[in-house]
């Protein structure tokens, strides 16, 4: 019997989200209204289709709030301003209860394991178990990013004969009152911010610029990205290069073909037309070729775009002192919150909600907000597109 899975697979700029999935036996082909959801993976649950829960939670390892779903339609800037951060989790905002509250009604529904708040790595550390059960065949969903050579998307198919998983759409089922139209945070228009030491040197900054000069030749950029000709890569007939997706050799590249180096550049590998682009990140070496359902989602991505449901978080032109200040210690009761907010029984969601809100403004993020806000009102943010 095929495997019941779904891979959420996740790419970053132009190519934006993507999503597989195969749910036939459930009667589930695509991401469709929540209600048809729901019905889907509760079929998978009543089957038997798995020992455990079908999906994979895992408590927050960053500030990032999946919340731009749940956010009000245009959504007010100047709460944007106060809210939207890649580098502080905004609890106490409005959207983020309202995800909550869903991953509440499908943690109740037993969707996710009771014990996804106690996984932890060899140093203690929160850590989501989810890659090691999809490798094992045991859950309905997965997200990771995509490159020719991807590590875990061998072993599952290893492990798994004959599992066919499928693309199927990233973003949020829409639901009538909580999500009317998908919204995705779109990538910011650059490879990533750099930062340097306040303690470096004159000479250690001038060989990080010259680093960087360096890199954004594109002949640098091309080998770093593709590596050598006829080990790593060989170009097609189009004269693109087509990467050796089963490679693991000395020249081999690191994480999605070196991109952790090329993000100051840019965040995701292009070459020659969006199609050209797609078809270099398609993972190479398995049973299934994506292509075909990686161009869907890009073109749903478009869709979004089009609709103006696509924006990012605000740039400060100013320092925000006090993010500095707290925004460690409010990842820590984020995270505390989360799991208690989606294992609380649905009846006392609301009210232990408020209560952690104000615990977390108290604990430094009214200070955050405000601050962000006086920036806003002083021009010193970018706005949201218009």
């Amino acid at each position: 019997m095929k495997k019941i899975l779904s891979l959420v697979l996740a790419l970053v700029m132009v190519l934006g989200m993507v999503s597989f999935a195969n749910a036939e036996a459930a009667g589930m082909d695509a991401w469709k209204p929540f209600e048809e959801r729901v019905d889907a993976i509760n079929k998978i649950i009543a089957a038997g289709l798995t020992d455990q829960a079908p999906l994979g939670l895992g408590i927050p390892t960053s500030a990032y709030v999946q919340n731009f779903s749940y956010r009000d339609k245009p959504v007010d800037e100047a709460e944007w301003a106060m809210h939207s951060s890649l580098g502080t989790a905004c609890f106490s905002w409005e959207p983020t209860k309202a995800m909550l509250k869903r991953k509440n009604a499908e943690y109740h529904m037993g969707w996710y394991s009771s014990e996804f708040d106690l996984e932890k790595d060899s140093k203690g550390a929160n850590v989501d178990q989810t890659q090691t059960d999809l490798i094992n065949g045991k859950t309905f969903e997965y997200g990771g990013y995509m490159a020719a050579n991807v590590d875990w998307l061998k072993a599952f198919y290893e492990n798994n004969p004959g599992a066919e998983p499928a693309v199927a759409s990233y973003y949020d089922s829409v639901e009538p009152g909580v999500i009317d139209a998908p919204v995705t945070r779109s990538d910011n228009p650059f490879g990533m911010i750099v930062g340097f030491s306040s303690y470096a040197t004159e000479e250690q900054l001038k060989a990080a610029w010259m680093l960087m000069e360096w890199m954004i030749q594109p002949e640098n950029l091309f080998v770093l990205e593709n590596g050598v000709e006829g080990v790593t890569y060989n170009l097609g007939e189009n004269g693109l290069p087509v990467m050796v997706g089963d490679y693991s050799g000395p020249e081999m590249l690191n994480h999605n073909m070196n991109i952790d180096m090329t993000c100051l550049v840019h965040a995701s590998k292009v070459v020659g037309t969006i199609e050209d682009s797609i078809r270099a990140i398609v993972p190479q070496g398995i049973p299934q070729d994506f292509f075909e359902g990686m161009m869907g989602n890009y073109n749903e991505l478009q869709e979004i775009v089009a609709a103006g449901n696509a924006y990012s978080d605000p740039i400060f032109a100013v320092a925000i002192e006090s993010e500095s200040e707290y925004s460690a210690s409010l990842l820590s009761l984020y995270q505390e919150y989360f799991a208690k907010l989606i294992k609380c029984d649905p009846a006392e969601f609301d009210a232990l909600y408020e209560q952690f809100a104000q615990e977390y403004l108290d604990a430094g993020y009214q200070e955050i907000i405000d601050e962000r806000l006086e920036a806003y009102e002083a021009g010193k943010t970018t706005k949201l597109p218009r």
